[in-house]
């Protein structure tokens, strides 16, 4: 309890540092964050929102963790991936290790202050905003330009444009699946909540895998509160 206590009160602290007001800024633009590009897709009235680094972590083994490590102590159950990410910063300290053995923990760190591995419910609030499904305007002749500047192609040419990689889940087949997104998120059984999307169906889930068993297909993003 004291524990979680202790993590919400340091996710607290660090979104004040890190939390800064931006002004006339829209949902698909690019910005820059201390040095690191960043498209916002979530914003409020009073300038405040979330961004999503244009650049993503891909194609190293064991990304989310190195084999070897006993997860069954670190809890990352939050909506919050601020505090699932900061608990993992706690979990290395306590336990005396080096970052580098949670590979994506240690490249979100590297981005600066503020940033984080998305929970499953935040990438999902990504994801509606890159599919289209926020519903927050009419999808008429009026609203065309509107439309089609925040169309899944375009989000990913921006990001591409901005030095980064595209939003992308997983090639789903039958049985067959490879690829997703990762979360913060691990549930009690000790998996790794992963966003998947299935092309063929234009359909898209949260499948549980065991943080050891994430291939290298598996790509990793960074949120940021500003």
């Amino acid at each position: 309890m004291w524990k979680n206590l202790l993590l919400c009160v340091m996710c607290g602290l660090y979104s004040l540092t890190a939390q800064a007001q931006l002004e006339s800024v829209r949902k698909g633009d690019v910005i820059d964050i201390n040095g690191v590009k960043a498209l916002v897709f979530k914003i409020s009235d009073d300038g405040h929102g979330t961004a999503i680094a244009v650049k993503a972590i891909r194609g190293k083994k064991n990304v989310w963790c190195e084999k070897g490590l006993k997860l069954s102590s670190l809890k990352m159950e939050s909506e919050d991936g601020l505090i699932n990410t900061l608990a993992v910063y706690d979990f290395v300290k306590n336990s005396n290790i080096s970052i580098s053995m949670f590979p994506a923990f240690e490249w979100c760190q590297k981005l600066g202050e503020g940033w984080y591995i998305p929970s499953s419910t935040q990438l999902k609030e990504f994801v509606d905003f890159f599919l289209g499904n926020e519903q927050e305007f009419s999808w008429d002749d009026d609203y065309e330009a509107e439309s089609i500047e925040l169309t899944p192609k375009i989000i990913n040419e921006k990001m591409i444009e901005a030095g980064g990689q595209p939003f992308s889940g997983a090639v789903i087949s039958g049985n067959i699946s490879a690829g997703g997104i990762f979360t913060s998120t691990k549930t009690e059984d000790g998996k790794v909540l992963v966003y998947q999307f299935n092309e063929n169906k234009k359909s898209f889930q949260f499948k549980e895998i065991f943080p050891k068993k994430l291939d290298t297909f598996i790509t990793g993003r960074a949120f940021y509160n500003f």
